[in-house]
């Protein structure tokens, strides 16, 4: 079995989670109070993981789509590292984005429930695709707290997943993606318009499509 990668969540990471928590928090049932945290840590670990810089994934940009150019979806929880736990998919979820990959994290934590925070250690534990995803019917899980969720999810085991080593998305490429996406999205909130400007024009050539332009510096 391959080896699996694992990220250190550093006091810059920590801090950044926490300083878009209110931002991204999203308007559904959760689970735990450290669900967003939770959440957005996991992503800056695995952008750090697979781009070898955290920084260069703009969450805020994300919201509404898969977390990492609109293609990977990220998966993250927050348990004592376990080869018996799984990647979990709410059904809600799977009905409304089809990404290309998810990648399930999990912060290592000495019990479950308990609170994450810096120095801790994040699993990169594998990945698969969508259709492996909604292979099994959905079912009711049971939260920390020993309740059922208000939600059925899909659950594929972790030994279940494709070991990272396979995992054959390409990061120059990913990070183009990404710079445009993240363009367009500052441009909107720039204008109010979705990019449109009436009697102004950019000095810069219009991104005609994914990857047109080259990572920024």
């Amino acid at each position: 079995m391959d080896q699996m990668p694992s990220v250190l969540i550093t006091d810059e990471m920590f801090a950044k989670g926490e300083s878009l928590k209110a931002q991204l928090k999203v308007n559904r049932t959760q689970e735990s109070k450290q669900d967003t945290i939770v959440g957005i840590v996991g992503e800056l670990a695995f952008a750090q993981w697979f781009m070898g810089d955290w920084r260069l994934l703009k969450p805020a940009h994300t919201k509404g789509k898969a977390d990492i150019a609109d293609r990977i979806e990220i998966k993250s929880s927050a348990y004592p590292m376990s080869v018996d736990l799984n990647l979990v998919v709410r059904e809600d979820y799977a009905e409304k984005r089809q990404p290309e990959a998810y990648v399930q994290m999990i912060l290592d934590t000495p019990a479950g429930g308990a609170s994450i925070e810096p120095g801790m250690t994040c699993f990169v534990t594998g990945w698969t695709v969508h259709d492996r995803v909604i292979q099994d019917p959905p079912e009711y899980l049971k939260s920390q707290k020993n309740k059922r969720t208000g939600y059925k999810s899909y659950l594929v085991p972790i030994p279940e997943l494709r070991p990272m080593s396979s995992f054959t998305f390409c990061p120059i490429e990913i990070r183009k993606q990404m710079d445009a996406l993240n363009n367009k999205a500052a441009f909107a909130k720039f204008d109010g318009f979705g990019g449109r400007r009436s009697g102004w024009v950019s000095k810069k050539p219009a991104v005609a499509g994914l990857g047109d332009e080259g990572p920024s510096p």
